[in-house]
C-alpha cells in the first residue's frame, strides 16, 4: 500500500482526530515508511516508530531494499 499524508484542512476536533486516526492507521498498517526530503518533522515518521514500522528517507530506499534482499 502506497499512502501519502493527509492535506485536508480539518473543519473541526472531531475532523482532526478522524485524520489523525487514519494517519495513524496507515502507519501501523505499512511495512516500512519513506520519507521525502525535509518531512522529517511530520507526524507520520513518529506513528511509525511507535508501531516499530521502519523509517527510511527516500535516498536510503536502495540500501534498504539491499538489506532486505541479503536477508
Amino acid at each position: 500500500m502506497v499512502t501519502t499524508a493527509t492535506a485536508a484542512d480539518p473543519a473541526d476536533a472531531d475532523d482532526l482526530v478522524a485524520l489523525v486516526a487514519d494517519d495513524m492507521d496507515a502507519a501501523r498498517a505499512a511495512d516500512v515508511v519513506v520519507i521525502l526530503p525535509e518531512a522529517e518533522d511530520f507526524p507520520e515518521p513518529v506513528y511509525a516508530v511507535l508501531f516499530g514500522v521502519p523509517v527510511v528517507t527516500l535516498a536510503d530506499v536502495p540500501a534498504y531494499l539491499r538489506r532486505l534482499a541479503v536477508a
